[in-house]
């Protein structure tokens, strides 16, 4: 009988330490920040949120060009649709950055002036052909990492769903060019 009752005992007190451990894991898992966080902010996100304004205005910059510059219905549809597009993105951008306190680049990287620069120079079929290679393949592809990165491991959660609402634009932008 006595050894019933140290069994009991011992039993009573491995269900109650078990169930402080229990209460305890999920004491702490609740506490635990959310990985995609929309008051998180790293140097990925801030990167990402740079990136894309630059890409988005140096986009408009080509596309102006293009339209002032090309013969070609196709390249001038194209730049229609590239202002259209990057500047409701660049809006959209604009919001993420303004509720996560970014304040966002209005000028365009060096590599993309020099782009800019190279439309300039050339004219005709040469302008139509530098002008789909540079801003519509090269810069969508480049984009589209930029966009895959930030969507697959963001942490702010403005900048990630950003990223993921426009992904199908930059590939439909790329497939456009592509085509």
């Amino acid at each position: 009988m006595k050894k019933l009752i140290q069994l009991s005992i011992l039993a009573v007190v491995l269900i109650l330490t078990g169930s402080f451990f229990v209460a305890a894991q999920d004491n702490t898992s609740t506490n635990k920040p959310d990985k995609m966080d929309s008051k998180m902010l790293n140097d990925n996100d801030k990167d990402f949120a740079n990136m894309a304004a630059m890409g988005g205005t140096a986009e408009i910059q080509w596309a102006e060009l293009a339209l002032q510059k090309s013969n070609n219905k196709s390249v001038k549809s194209y730049a229609s649709t590239m202002i259209k597009n990057h500047t409701k993105a660049g809006n959209d951008l604009e919001k993420a950055a303004i509720k996560n306190n970014i304040t966002l680049p209005t000028t365009i990287s060096d590599e993309q002036t020099q782009i800019l620069n190279q439309l300039q120079q050339v004219t005709g079929d040469e302008f139509d052909k530098l002008y789909i290679q540079k801003a519509g393949l090269e810069a969508h592809h480049k984009m589209e990492e930029l966009f895959v990165g930030e969507s697959s491991a963001g942490n702010n959660k403005n900048l990630v769903n950003f990223a993921r609402d426009n992904m199908s634009t930059v590939q439909t932008h790329l497939q456009m060019a592509e085509d």
